[in-house]
């Protein structure tokens, strides 16, 4: 990311055609600000460089002295060869590697979906990738649980059947009533996995 004369690097959480979340503890300016990024996926290749308006700061909601997680940043100026440039680097994201832990890339995205364990519940899909998926819950499950996902897609379409398997369970927050939840995908058959491919590509080129 360049900011004035300065070039600082940056992890990103999340990017679509339309946007990105980029990690930082101090960010380059207030909401309104155009900064240059220059996105790539390792060093020594050529990054994809893209103009970007701050539209929100975000603090960090697990710091209680009100630190801030990061900010995000809407794509601005984009021509037809831009477009093509950044989509082209995130189906190559989508084959690479994930970060930290993963070993998938996640694409970061709200939405309501039902899940089965010993019971029905309502969830919230935070994000999403080949090899698991992030939930926040209302109540606990257990460590290596088996959940069942059902995520409605557009209509006319099946709805996307997926089946995993407890990581993690921590409460989200502050809210007693809240648990975010990971689920880790077993071996998931090839026709399941190509629906999700297809699946999260529409998410990130929206």
């Amino acid at each position: 990311m360049v900011s004035g004369k300065k070039e600082v690097e940056l992890v990103a959480r999340d990017i679509s055609r339309s946007g990105i979340f980029l990690f930082s503890r101090d960010p380059p300016g207030q909401v309104g600000t155009v900064l240059t990024l220059r996105l790539s996926l390792t060093a020594g290749i050529k990054p994809v460089e893209v103009r970007a308006e701050i539209v929100r700061v975000v603090l960090d909601p697990e710091d209680k002295r009100g630190l801030v997680l990061g900010f995000g940043a809407h794509f601005v100026e984009m021509t037809p060869g831009k477009e093509k440039d950044l989509l082209n680097l995130l189906d190559r994201a989508m084959l690479g590697r994930g970060s930290m832990r993963r070993i998938y890339p996640r694409v970061y995205h709200l939405i309501e979906v039902r899940a089965r364990s010993k019971t029905e519940l309502r969830a919230i899909l935070q994000d999403i990738g080949e090899g698991g998926v992030g939930l926040t819950l209302e109540r606990s499950l257990q460590i290596d649980e088996e959940v069942a996902l059902e995520i409605s897609r557009a209509k006319g379409e099946a709805p996307l059947k997926l089946q995993g398997w407890v990581t993690s369970c921590v409460p989200a927050g502050s809210s007693p009533a809240a648990f975010r939840v990971g689920l880790r995908f077993g071996r998931t058959p090839a026709p399941v996995r190509a629906d999700l491919q297809v699946f999260l590509k529409k998410l990130y080129s929206k």
